[in-house]
């Protein structure tokens, strides 16, 4: 039964060198890369467009091999990571996974995924680089695991961080340390990445299942192919009629069972295969999807009399495709806050005090108390109070893997009411960066915002970056109402 089956990598800072390096291949001629012409590269890529073009449900299945040219080792490559182990060396990596950008191949799936021929992805990578690229989640199956990925154990609520998820002890239990936030339901947090051994993820597993069985087109990219069950995708495909095809380096368990078996770079590969579709690959745009929203009021206990109304204020980033799902990745913030109106002269200053480590704390995410003055909180009417509006005037720090700028921010958003209404407004940021992770030059331009209650989207104006003046030129982010 391949859901109970269930052999899939271990995280690397869960077990031993010697607990995978017996995984790494004992046959020379399976460890050898070998290089197609670029004559035979050519005709083979041809077929697979024709194949891609006639198709109706392609599915591509991918590997650790994707991610070398991004500077990240393979496992059973001449230099992979179990190979050298196996050998009793040290595999060397180049950066952090976490500051790896997209690939070609990464980038060419993204733009046949959002043309509509790319119909799902199968990933075997945990890297969590696909779901960077721009794939969506419900596009993708991580088969085993994001390591930028939390989930609670108690109400399945997951948080995609902006930094490495490591569990706080060396074990089988994956807790990172860390507790839920959602709707106080304080659930452990679980680093969501699997070991030797462990089940797949069931609803990754089945929707991978169910595309597999669907495909006509069936491509592996940089995949050996070794472990079970994931790498018996592709022949589900293939036992269903598929056309199945490989590109890797190195032969592989299923090379004689494939259609077609091409040995090159998969970035070399899908270069000439998007030259030959005719669609562009697109640069790496980096998204940010940023949510600021506002508490009910509530009165004060034990503060000063001047002091009658608090609200709280959240800044954090949220998944475009899945809004339930937290991203973690606002490192921090240095924000003001003042009630504004039309009758008003003159701004009231508020009192902005940013909450501490409890066990509610969600890396990734700033949280915030305003004090609101008595004479402010105390309008006389709803009407007047519905007028009234908390400005929130200073910068969003990230954590900056890309050499990303600070978002400065001069937001207005409508004063919430006690009768337990949470105002909230939303940002699309995006800032277009070359594969050596600085940025290029964008124009200017403001990012809408708009809240829940309000028909016309207010204005996030005077954005603008804190980019090292010595390095970049001022370089604003472009952004949009969501």
């Amino acid at each position: 039964d391949i859901h109970k089956r269930g052999e899939t990598i271990q995280h690397t800072n869960v077990y031993t060198p010697a607990a995978m390096a017996h995984t790494a291949h004992n046959d020379p001629e399976m460890v050898k890369e070998r290089y197609d012409s670029e004559k035979v590269v050519n005709e083979k890529v041809r077929l697979l467009a024709s194949k891609i073009r006639e198709s109706k449900h392609f599915v591509t299945f991918t590997g650790a091999g994707i991610s070398t040219s991004a500077g990240i080792p393979d496992f059973r490559g001449p230099q992979g990571k179990w190979t050298l182990e196996a050998q009793g060396k040290r595999c060397k990596m180049g950066k952090p996974v976490i500051k790896c950008c997209p690939t070609k191949t990464h980038m060419g799936l993204v733009e046949l995924q959002r043309r509509g021929i790319l119909k799902y992805l199968i990933s075997q990578n945990c890297d969590g680089i696909h779901r960077r690229s721009g794939i969506p989640s419900h596009s993708i199956s991580e088969l085993h695991g994001n390591s930028n990925m939390e989930e609670c154990e108690k109400c399945g609520q997951q948080y995609f961080r902006d930094f490495s998820c490591h569990r706080i002890k060396r074990s089988r239990d994956h807790f990172t340390g860390r507790y839920c936030s959602h709707k106080d339901c304080n659930g452990r947090l679980l680093e969501y990445t699997i070991d030797f051994g462990q089940n797949l993820p069931e609803r990754p597993l089945e929707k991978a299942i169910e595309n597999s069985k669907k495909a006509d087109v069936h491509v592996v990219f940089g995949s050996s192919l070794t472990v079970s069950p994931a790498c018996e995708m592709p022949l589900i495909s293939k036992k269903k009629g598929a056309f199945f095809a490989i590109c890797n380096l190195q032969k592989t368990p299923l090379t004689e069972e494939a259609d077609l078996h091409i040995f090159a770079k998969t970035d070399v590969v899908m270069e000439k295969l998007m030259k030959e579709l005719e669609h562009p690959i697109p640069k790496w745009t980096l998204n940010r999807h940023l949510k600021i929203s506002l508490s009910p009021l509530r009165a004060t206990s034990g503060r000063s009399e001047e002091a009658a109304r608090t609200c709280g204020v959240t800044i954090e980033g949220v998944d475009p495709e899945q809004r339930s799902v937290v991203v973690g990745l606002v490192r921090d913030s240095d924000m003001h806050a003042s009630i504004v109106s039309q009758q008003a002269q003159k701004p009231t200053a508020c009192k902005l005090c940013k909450e501490g480590e409890d066990a509610n704390y969600s890396p990734g995410v700033c949280r915030s108390t305003i004090i609101i003055p008595k004479e402010s909180s105390d309008a006389k009417s709803s009407s007047s109070r519905g007028e009234q509006k908390i400005r929130l005037t200073g910068k969003v720090h990230f954590f900056s893997h890309y050499n990303e700028p600070s978002l400065a921010l001069n937001v207005a958003l409508p004063l919430p009411t006690g009768d337990g209404q949470m105002v909230t407004g939303c940002c699309f940021l995006r800032q277009p960066l070359t594969r050596n992770t600085s940025a290029q030059h964008i124009d200017a331009s403001r990012h809408n915002e708009r809240t829940h209650f309000a028909r016309t989207p207010l204005i996030l104006q005077g954005s603008s970056p804190e980019w090292p003046s010595t390095i970049f030129d001022s370089i604003p982010w472009r952004g949009s109402g969501l």
